[in-house]
């Protein structure tokens, strides 16, 4: 029987291999899941056997790697975000276009904040106003996704769903395990392009307006940094309406770091509902009156069902949501009513579906000395 060779793209949707029958000539192969980007080829060399063979996913070969700062996760380079995780997260780094690199993504999510699709090859949407990615069910938070993220599933417990997603981060706020070759190095660093006017004379001086002026890494790139008012920028290049800055001065960078203990701005209820697009995500201290710990209802949309949280009351009379994650609830418990307690939290949502209260996820807890 002369040899056959069948090679075709798989769909990044699964693909499930199932048994087959004795007799049909075919491999019995258990049942098994393969996903995301692969490659299969069937090779038949003799009457009744098969080889199935798959290859390596991207992912499979990836470099694992760490966020250096939070960064936004988007689409494709300079697209669209739909996630911001956090410093520290793990990814693995599965390719390189210029100072972008494309990372698989892992978490936890609420499954009810989660839908089927079948939109671009991918299992789920993300259906909630925005929801928060895991490290372990109802574990430590790693960031969240924005509504209408596309994710793929990998497994799933009751209540929630282990997901991936390959996407988009700007380069240099990656940890990688090694150095860049030269010419990658290169890459990072952001210029113009190819048809930017770079004419301009080195003399060139702006000053920024009354609001100061965001740097970003390029026209469509993330932001930097901020200047203060009135800080004075050389121009080195144009293309369009932007222009390619250089800043010069000095940072505070000692031999030993610095002190891990540096408190979070002191913040009031008040200010969180009215800047929302500033603190979503956040770091914040507020000093709070405990109430009581409450356990979600499901018409609270900002939380899971059944989630436990402290309802508490700022001295303007503002009430504030905590979020707690489970080891944490009998320490909670042992707080009495109309307590004084510090909060250190990270800004889930500045104002709530249902009463436009900021929540907060609990990072530490201080109980006012008696």
């Amino acid at each position: 029987m002369p040899v056959t060779r069948v090679d075709a793209p798989v769909h990044p949707a699964h693909i499930r291999v199932t048994r087959s029958r004795p007799d049909s000539g075919c491999i019995s192969t258990p049942h098994s899941v393969v996903s995301f980007r692969q490659l299969f080829s069937m090779r038949m060399s003799a009457p009744g056997a098969a080889l199935l063979v798959f290859a390596i996913p991207t992912y499979a070969l990836a470099q694992a790697a760490e966020l250096r700062v939070r960064e936004n996760v988007r689409a494709e380079p300079g697209g669209e975000v739909i996630a911001v995780m956090d410093a520290t997260t793990a990814l693995d780094v599965v390719s390189r276009r210029g100072a972008w690199v494309e990372v698989a993504l892992e978490g936890w999510i609420w499954t009810r904040s989660l839908q089927l699709t079948d939109r671009g090859g991918y299992d789920l949407v993300v259906s909630a106003p925005g929801e928060n990615v895991r490290a372990r069910p109802a574990g430590a938070i790693l960031g969240r996704v924005e509504r209408g993220t596309l994710l793929e599933e990998v497994e799933r417990i009751p209540g929630w769903i282990r997901v991936r997603r390959v996407a988009w981060i700007w380069g240099p706020s990656v940890s990688l395990p090694e150095a860049r070759p030269a010419d990658d190095g290169a890459e990072l660093a952001a210029g113009p392009s190819p048809e930017a006017d770079t004419s301009i004379a080195q003399a060139e001086v702006r000053s920024t307006g009354s609001a100061g002026a965001a740097i970003l890494a390029s026209p469509s790139g993330d932001t930097l940094a901020r200047t203060s008012r009135g800080t004075e920028l050389q121009v080195v290049a144009r293309e369009g309406d932007w222009a390619r800055v250089r800043l010069e001065g000095w940072t505070f960078l000692p031999d030993d770091p610095p002190p891990s203990d540096v408190r979070p701005p002191h913040v009031a209820p008040s200010e969180l509902i009215a800047e929302p697009e500033r603190y979503r995500g956040q770091v914040v201290l507020l000093r709070l009156q405990f109430l009581s710990v409450e356990r979600a209802e499901s018409v609270r949309i900002d939380f899971q069902a059944g989630e436990a949280f402290l309802l508490t009351r700022h001295v303007s009379g503002n009430y504030v949501y905590v979020a707690l994650a489970p080891e944490r609830v009998d320490e909670a418990l042992a707080l009495a009513p109309l307590e004084r307690i510090t909060v250190v939290g990270r800004v889930r949502t500045p104002s709530s579906a249902l009463t436009g209260s900021p929540i907060l996820d609990l990072i530490e807890l201080e109980r006012a000395v008696p």
